[in-house]
């Protein structure tokens, strides 16, 4: 990490790691705060399995330009206004909302979520040091799983009560203005995909302690 010694001159970007990240066809991008000079200033990196591009800049939004192929993220908005890039959601950050989904708030769908996906990176990785392609078997019973554990859980939220308007709301706020609770991934019982017309997902509970996210 850069401390408060570290002036910003000496922090010099690379023009020619910058192309080769930015038009590689999978990256990673990332930002966090950090203080140069005793100012607040924002590290943003762009990544390759190979090469990690740093630059430095006082603004979050201050993204990079003409960035192509595949980027993957957490989800920050901002990043889905760089254009002509597609997008992939960083799985340990998923892994991490539904470890607290699973501790705090119990909720059953997010532990069979969480199984599924590190099950996917497992046979993915096995895949991969055999030197050969995940089979498109293997890929098709994966996302059906998926798709069951998401259809599950949008069905539980939306049976959920409706949350009513916080008391003493301003007058303008009509009667009818109650939401309802929503997820975008996933619910079940005690198996994955259980009550479900497709084949039972491979059990999840024998992962073993090597599982890279």
């Amino acid at each position: 990490m850069v401390g408060d010694g570290i002036k910003p001159s000496s922090l010099i970007e690379d023009p020619a790691l910058r192309d080769h990240v930015v038009a590689a066809p999978v990256k990673h991008m990332d930002e966090t705060g950090f203080r140069i000079g005793g100012k607040l200033q924002w590290l943003h990196i762009a990544s390759t399995i190979w090469l990690t591009f740093y630059r430095t800049s006082p603004k979050r939004g201050s993204l990079l330009e003409n960035v192509e192929g595949i980027v993957v993220h957490d989800h920050w908005k901002p990043y889905y206004l760089l254009k002509g890039a597609l997008h992939a959601l960083c799985n340990a950050h998923h892994l991490r909302e539904l470890k607290a989904l699973i501790e705090i708030e119990k909720e059953d769908w997010a532990k069979l979520m969480w199984r599924l996906l590190r099950l996917a990176c497992h046979v993915t990785n096995r895949a991969r040091e055999r030197e050969v392609s995940l089979s498109p078997r293997h890929i098709a019973l994966i996302e059906r799983c998926y798709d069951a554990i998401v259809a599950k859980g949008i069905a539980a939220h939306e049976a959920l009560p409706q949350l009513m308007p916080p008391p003493n709301a301003g007058d303008d706020q009509s009667a009818g203005s109650a939401t309802t609770s929503s997820c975008v991934c996933a619910t079940s019982s005690q198996t994955c995909c259980a009550s479900s017309p497709i084949q039972p997902c491979p059990s999840p509970t024998t992962l073993p302690s090597r599982t890279h996210v």
